[in-house]
């Protein structure tokens, strides 16, 4: 018997609004949450724009994504690289659709 020994893999958190939130589940998943956040937004925005065509749909659930994402920078979840992989993504989307219409 070793005793009265407690498992408390984190801390209580006191967290009082949004940005603590997004600190806490960031800094409980590693980094992944904001990570997650943006992608799975991307996902469900492009489902729902599917309606409209595959490029309308990459190019406006791109577009919201990035806006997103640099939102999610600025507050510090998702890092620089992550925001340059959807500002590409957002330029080759634009750039296809446009050369597809002409």
């Amino acid at each position: 018997m070793v005793g009265n020994i407690t498992w408390d893999p984190f801390a209580y958190p006191n967290i009082t609004g949004f940005n603590q939130a997004l600190a806490y589940a960031n800094s409980t998943t590693g980094g992944y949450f904001g990570m997650g956040l943006c992608l799975s937004t991307f996902l469900i925005l492009f489902m729902i724009f599917k309606r409209y065509g595959t490029d309308e749909a990459l190019m406006a659930s791109s577009f919201i994504g990035t806006i997103l994402t640099g939102i999610l920078r600025m507050m510090g979840a998702v890092d620089d690289t992550f925001l340059v992989i959807f500002i590409v993504l957002t330029t080759a989307s634009i750039l296809i659709s446009y050369s597809r219409r002409r």
